[in-house]
């Protein structure tokens, strides 16, 4: 996976944010996203690989001005899939 900041929108417009517990046990899609990443860049947020946890809203805070020039110049369109807690909460209001 890529955790590049998004760097040409016209060749690469979609930005996929992607966050589970463990890179090594949770990962779904792993060979999917890694294999078809010239199409679009994956951020993704691992919570256990670290000492500190990484949630996808950290992930969507370091990359706000990416996020923002994709909302604003290219009409983009933020989903959001997942309920595990306040993880919805907190990805609004990281937006």
């Amino acid at each position: 996976a890529n955790d590049e900041t998004v760097k040409d929108f016209d060749a690469t417009p979609d930005l996929l944010f992607f966050g589970c517990r463990s890179s090594e046990n949770d990962f779904l899609y792993k060979e999917e996203f890694t294999q078809n990443c010239q199409d679009y860049k994956v951020v993704c947020a691992f919570s256990r690989d670290q000492r500190d946890k990484i949630y996808v809203q950290h992930q969507i805070e370091k990359h706000a001005s990416d996020i923002f020039v994709l909302l604003r110049d290219h009409n983009a369109y933020v989903l959001v899939s997942g309920a595990a807690g306040d993880m919805p909460k907190a990805v609004d209001e990281a937006l």
